[in-house]
């Protein structure tokens, strides 16, 4: 049965009729989705007739069909493609990917400067798509976190060329930041700590959003701008021997600088350009060095703060002059680990406290901090809504899902399993879990345990790896329990996997050897196998 059931996923599919010009998107965030939209409506604009296509939607056969294509994609991790674009990714580089020597391209890439492989994936296609015979419409650009501007004249640049117009760019575009999503107002309602006595604290946070327009389904995540702590504000203010009352213009309005470096600034994390800036206001011969060694700078760009560089490479500029130098604080995704018909209302998170001692001082992540230490029951912020159309519910109650998450990586399943045991028609639902210790980390025990009473949760299978001298993960319970995982493959079941990239990467490894195994597959059938559970939509990941 499971071989027929393999044959029947890797049957070839016809080829759709071919667009003019195709822009692909990849990335997890919601980016290079809304830069899509937007190239789209700046070339309808100008009498083109673009489609627009998720990457992980996007069949491989028309490629080679292709005339114009716009790539926007973004990087996730040490230089991993996202999800959504691992598919399309790991095509290009197979033996399959055909010539595109017909082919006219461009690549926009999205980034972060203070990760090691800045807009890897980007560069990667980028690359590829020329060995493949392609030709460069216009060059990539690679954008940092703040992409409007950087994305604003690659599309311009694009658009000049595809109009005739050389390398001139045509007409001035402007993308709005501030366009991209809603942003509501909530208020933290409740917060509690998830597994007391634990080494490393995980908090459950509830949030009330009193708003018609604010809705959610499942999978979804939250994106949330945090506030720096004051400790680290005043160790900066202390640096730089400054007046936190100094008002300083930023953004066309006067703040006081305390304000700036609380509510606007990141102040946790570095990234090479706004070393490369503050080195321009400095001029440091150390700073230069550090800059032009690669290897070092990394280890430094994950490793210290703005604290650091302050101490590090001291300066006599005023805040005015420092302003332009620091990076805009930027926004955290969290998952919702509640169903909106379950909790109307709220938006519940799972929120695993980064805190660690380096240097000589204590320091925690910006967001997490933020959520689970500063704010206090009863205080608001601002929240947007970051759909995640790629890790959705069956659409049929009755279709099986199997679930697999580690640590904060729970927090979708159980708005799924909330979801589920409030529809009407029976499902089956199979949870993988993993954590430290189980007498501490069992995030959500009663939940399960009830959903386990019920029926609701058919299968409940649980990895704490420091429970026993021998370390054992999520991957490891799949391996032990393979032969049931794929009688549920073959009724069809769908895949979530949330975690870090790391774990990602180890399951569906685990899953790919099993496949292998059980239809008695080549490598290379069984790699296929999994790319199609992707494109048949029973395969998502959510990793980070």
């Amino acid at each position: 049965m499971f071989a027929s059931a393999v044959k029947k996923l890797l049957k070839k599919k016809k080829v759709s009729h071919q667009a003019v010009l195709t822009i692909l998107y990849g990335g997890q965030s919601g980016n290079s989705e809304f830069l899509a939209k937007e190239a789209k409506k700046y070339l309808q604009k100008n009498a083109f007739t673009p489609r627009v296509v998720n990457m992980a939607k996007y069949d491989f056969k028309q490629l080679e069909e292709e005339q114009h294509l716009l790539v926007l994609v973004s990087t996730h991790g040490e230089g991993e493609p996202p999800e959504s674009a691992s598919r399309f990714y790991r095509f290009l580089f197979s033996e399959e990917a055909p010539r595109l020597n017909r082919l006219n391209y461009a690549v926009c890439a999205l980034g972060d400067s203070s990760y090691e492989y800045f807009c890897q994936t980007g560069k990667d296609m980028d690359r590829r798509l020329r060995e493949l015979g392609g030709t460069r419409l216009y060059d990539r650009v690679d954008c940092d976190v703040e992409f409007h501007q950087a994305a604003a004249r690659w599309l311009s640049g694009v658009l000049a060329v595809l109009q005739n117009h050389g390398d001139e760019q045509s007409e001035a575009i402007h993308i709005e930041a501030d366009r991209q999503r809603e942003t509501f107002q909530a208020v933290v309602q409740e917060k509690y700590r998830l597994n007391e006595g634990s080494d490393s604290a995980t908090f459950h946070v509830v949030l009330s959003v009193n708003h018609p327009d604010f809705s959610y389904e499942p999978g979804d995540s939250v994106s949330i701008v945090p506030r720096n702590p004051d400790s680290l504000v005043q160790l900066v203010l202390d640096q730089l021997a400054c007046d936190k009352e100094v008002q300083v213009d930023y953004e066309g309005r006067s703040h006081s600088f305390k304000w700036l470096l609380t509510h606007s600034f990141e102040l946790t994390t570095l990234s090479k350009g706004l070393l490369t800036r503050y080195q321009a206001l400095v001029s440091s011969r150390g700073l230069e060095a550090l800059l032009a060694d690669e290897k070092e700078l990394n280890r430094y760009l994950k490793h210290h703060d703005v604290v650091d560089l302050l101490a590090d490479f001291p300066t006599q500029a005023g805040p005015g002059e420092l302003v332009p130098v620091f990076r805009k604080l930027q926004a955290r995704l969290y998952s919702i680990a509640s169903s909106g018909n379950t909790h109307p209302g709220e938006v519940h998170l799972t929120i695993k406290q980064v805190c660690f001692s380096s240097g000589g001082r204590d320091r925690e992540g910006a967001c997490s901090g933020y959520l689970s230490q500063w704010l206090e029951v009863g205080e608001s912020l601002s929240v947007q809504l970051v759909p995640n159309e790629q890790f959705r519910l069956p659409g049929q109650p009755e279709i099986p899902v199997i679930m697999i998450g580690a640590g904060a990586g729970v927090a979708p399943f159980r708005a799924f399993m909330q979801e589920r045991a409030g529809q009407q028609v029976p499902s089956k639902n199979w949870l993988f879990f993993g954590e430290k210790r189980q007498q501490y980390d069992f995030f959500y025990r009663e939940d399960w345990a009830s959903w386990l009473g019920t029926g609701r949760l058919s299968r409940l299978d649980l990895a704490f790896s420091r429970d026993r001298d021998e370390k054992v993960y999520v991957q490891h319970k799949i391996r032990q329990e393979g032969t049931t995982f794929f009688e549920w493959l073959n009724q069809g079941a769908h895949v979530y996997v949330c975690g870090s990239v790391a774990m990602g990467h180890a399951v569906r490894e685990t899953i790919r050897e099993l496949v292998e195994l059980a239809g008695n597959l080549s490598e290379k059938e069984s790699e296929n196998y999994m790319n199609s559970l992707m494109e048949e939509g029973r395969w998502h990941a959510d990793l980070y």
